[in-house]
């Protein structure tokens, strides 16, 4: 069954789906800015980057933004 027409065939109301994907991106976005702070915080001999994690972090947050402010 296509996506579009699961909800349909199921009934649910996806009304507030918008809302639940911002807030799940601001989760996401904060998780991952803990994790990079205990990381740097943690024993230099590491061998990931946590810079990379920036971007993605910087990402999420720009989708809960631009999610967010489509609900208003």
């Amino acid at each position: 069954m296509p996506p579009a027409a699961s909800p349909r065939a199921s009934g649910r109301d996806l009304d507030d789906l918008p809302f639940f994907r911002a807030l799940s991106a601001w989760k996401l976005a904060v998780i991952y800015a803990g994790v990079v702070a205990r990381f740097r915080a943690g024993p230099e001999d590491a061998n990931a980057d946590p810079d990379l994690f920036e971007p993605v972090i910087d990402a999420l947050a720009a989708e809960a933004d631009e999610l967010s402010a489509s609900l208003a």
